[in-house]
């Protein structure tokens, strides 16, 4: 259940940082994980990586609590309207129906890449809360980037154990997140709502047609 409250903490949090910033709630969403991801790695290569990660989720928490306070005087129904744009919506039900398709099914890696490299270096990081580089040897991962082990680390905090379908639920809420960005410039453009839909709409169901990695065909 972490992965979708902390997919629904910062779905919220661009919903509420968006209106200040005058942007998209799918900009936001991106820049809101992005930096919670910049925020934790830098504090990992310092060995803080469970600091790091709390740091993150206090800076989106108490922005949203400031901005939300400014804002008391609006009633609920005005604050929805200006908090809930396309991007958003579309990003909280896709990351709700997404983290229900893999906690049910829980598909496993299985691709050598994948038990060689990616799994063994989100497990370990999830472990031992610090980077699979520092002071740890595993296979031969110590020399590739971090972002797929600190993306499952953030999004699986609050687990107590790695899981394979945890990391992938990881991989398809930041596709859904890029996904909900195309929608929106797609919205920007052309002022149609349906539109946008129907290109997230398009993009969401993409990979269970034309890519390996699918939960539908290969789990």
């Amino acid at each position: 259940m972490s992965i979708l409250c902390v997919a629904l903490f910062i779905n919220l949090g661009a919903a509420i940082w968006r209106k200040k910033a005058e942007v998209s709630g799918a900009v936001m969403h991106m820049l809101l994980l992005f930096a919670c991801l910049d925020l934790i790695y830098f504090f990992s290569l310092i060995d803080l990586l469970k600091p790091g990660m709390w740091a993150s989720l206090a800076v989106v928490a108490a922005g949203s609590v400031a901005m939300l306070a400014r804002d008391r005087e609006s009633g609920i129904l005005t604050r929805l309207k200006e908090y809930l744009d396309t991007g958003t919506v579309l990003n909280m039900f896709t990351s709700l129906l997404m983290f229900c398709i893999y906690f049910i099914r829980k598909p496993i890696l299985y691709y050598w890449d994948e038990t060689r490299l990616w799994g063994p270096m989100a497990a370990v990081t999830k472990a031992f809360d610090r980077l699979y580089t520092i002071g740890i040897s595993i296979t031969d991962s110590r020399a590739y980037p971090p972002g797929s082990a600190l993306l499952n680390y953030f999004y699986t905090f609050f687990d107590r154990d790695y899981t394979d379908w945890g990391q992938l639920a990881s991989y398809a809420l930041l596709f859904i997140a890029v996904f909900s960005r195309t929608a929106s410039v797609v919205e920007e453009k052309t002022g149609k709502k349906a539109l946008a839909s129907g290109v997230f709409l398009f993009l969401f169901l993409s990979p269970y047609t034309t890519l390996y990695h699918t939960i539908t065909k290969k789990y």
